[in-house]
């Protein structure tokens, strides 16, 4: 069953929540107490955009597909054709390199075969050529057009109706205990 996020409405499961499948834990926690989602980055972020401030639902840009900012990845070692310290994007055969890598946001990195590899949103070179995003007005942040308290007792209903916990302990570690 799912729970959506109290603040930008995302649906995610409640038992991949528990368990660990598609939040770290501490992220749960965090969504549990109604601060938001990894999708809006906890209330920081624009879900239409990503953050990057464009936006174009149907864009030819080969790099951001028009949101403006791209998942880069930089080797910790030079491996083959690709250079430590070095911003890519993509992957093979369709890898591309990042001349100049302006880093909107840090993200975790991973392990791969061949090493450490950081991973970072970049911004895409050809950013200012797509249309400023309409739901953040091209800064990146959060908005929304709902009543941020309706979707506090949305979320917190979701939840009590997809959890076996006492809904008023829900409830109270939401901060919306009558």
């Amino acid at each position: 069953m799912d729970v959506y996020c109290a603040k930008c409405a995302e649906p995610w499961d409640y038992y991949g929540l528990l368990h660990g499948g598609d939040m770290e834990p501490d992220e749960a926690q965090r969504f549990r107490r109604g601060e938001g989602c990894p999708c809006c980055h906890f209330g920081t972020t624009c879900t239409t955009c990503a953050g990057g401030g464009r936006y174009e639902e149907r864009s030819s840009c080969r790099l951001c597909f028009g949101k403006g900012i791209m998942l880069g990845w930089s080797p910790d070692r030079s491996v083959g054709r690709l250079q430590a310290g070095h911003w890519y994007v993509g992957y093979e055969p369709n890898v591309h390199t990042v001349a100049h890598a302006e880093i909107v946001r840090p993200e975790r990195g991973f392990e791969s075969r061949d090493g450490h590899v950081r991973q970072a949103w970049l911004r895409c070179p050809d950013a200012d050529e797509h249309p400023v995003c309409p739901d953040c007005s091209g800064d990146g942040r959060f908005r929304t057009t709902k009543d941020p308290e309706d979707l506090a007792f949305e979320a917190a209903v979701s939840e009590t109706e997809a959890s076996d916990e006492d809904p008023y302990l829900i409830l109270k570690r939401r901060g919306l205990e009558p």
